[in-house]
């Protein structure tokens, strides 16, 4: 994600189109967290997104994790207006990495819910 979010604003940014963006980090506390996603979401980043997925955010900290978990992310879901799913098994851990296949056609199937986010696992 701080790969990402660092691009802004320059030519080679990523602008992401009708897809779904996934995004996951390493070592970035709550505070740095909040700021990309801030910034993303106010240069407009996810507008044309149809949904957004989280994958790992590896964190030493267990007070770190829960900063991220119970209030970055919360409070970033309730200001989109697609759909956040979080906690996808997907991305950098803790002695393993799995890979999410990228510019893949997919179809993500929701349901019928009053949220517009999810928790996985």
């Amino acid at each position: 994600m701080a790969v990402l979010q660092s691009g802004l604003g320059t030519p080679s940014a990523l602008r992401p189109k009708g897809g779904i963006l996934f995004l996951e980090d390493i070592g970035e506390r709550p505070h740095r967290v909040d700021r990309m996603l801030t910034q993303m979401r106010q240069a407009g980043w996810f507008e044309h997104c149809r949904a957004v997925l989280l994958g790992n955010f590896l964190l030493e900290s267990a007070k770190d994790r829960r900063g991220i978990w119970q209030d970055v992310i919360p409070r970033f879901a309730s200001e989109l207006k697609i759909p956040l799913l979080a906690g996808m098994p997907v991305g950098h851990g803790d002695g393993w990495q799995r890979t999410l296949p990228l510019n893949t056609p997919c179809r993500l199937r929701l349901g019928e819910t009053q949220s517009w986010w999810w928790r996985v696992g």
